[in-house]
């Protein structure tokens, strides 16, 4: 990872209540995480196709230079190289979504010139449940599991 490599990362500290209620410990989350992982590489891809947020919110348009030089309004699909270098790492416990391109850095935050155009997120109300969604089932599916 370079050191323009935007991330997020969660761990279980935030579901040891629901844990507790469950009666399960959950020392490996992977699954819940990978499944995460999943979804969340696929609505960003889609979020770069409409152009838009992680929270809705329309991207500013481009410049009329920057137009000009591209010959297209699209934006951050000029090469797909940014939508194509997305990964994530689930481990145990630990979560990371990233984008390899380094370009990105400076789309996601904006620059003197530039407005910014949040790439990633998943501070969303929709992302969290879902997160929320794979590890409770997760937890669920292993403490049934555990029981038979």
């Amino acid at each position: 990872m370079s050191d323009f490599d935007l991330k997020f990362e969660t761990d279980i500290k935030y579901f040891k209540s629901f844990m507790k209620e469950m009666g399960v410990t959950a020392s490996n989350i992977e699954p819940a995480f990978i499944a995460f992982g999943e979804y969340i590489t696929k609505e960003t891809k889609a979020q770069i196709k409409a152009e838009k947020s992680p929270d809705g919110i329309p991207w500013l348009p481009l410049a009329p230079s920057t137009i000009r030089r591209k010959k297209t309004q699209l934006k951050l699909r000029e090469t797909f190289k940014m939508v194509n270098s997305m990964f994530y790492k689930a481990g145990k416990t630990s979560f990371e979504f990233s984008i390899a391109d380094e370009k990105y850095i400076h789309h996601h935050y904006g620059t003197r010139k530039m407005p910014a155009r949040i790439i990633i997120g998943v501070d969303t109300e929709d992302r969290r449940k879902r997160l929320n969604k794979e590890i409770v089932g997760y937890l669920k599916h292993k403490r049934i599991k555990k029981r038979k």
